[in-house]
């Protein structure tokens, strides 16, 4: 089980550092962290939050949206 899990994290390490290096290829992008996150902004403004808690909440947000109301009663707090 521990090979498993670190291989995950390592996966999970890779797509997120292909998403960082994507994300700072558009023009006047730049990497900072505020409130102890990683984000990438142009401008004043933030375009990608990388943070672990934005990511699964993005996740969390697309599931609920697609998922039939069958499957949304199993989770907690689920929106019927």
């Amino acid at each position: 089980m521990k090979k498993r899990t670190r291989a995950m994290n390592s996966k999970s390490k890779k797509a997120e550092a292909a998403l960082r290096t994507f994300a700072l290829k558009f023009p006047g992008a730049r990497e900072e962290f505020p409130w102890g996150e990683r984000v990438v902004k142009v401008g004043k403004k933030v375009f990608v939050f990388m943070g672990k808690t934005v990511l699964c909440a993005w996740i969390d947000e697309s599931y609920r949206a697609i998922a039939p109301r069958t499957l949304l009663k199993k989770l907690r707090g689920a929106a019927t």
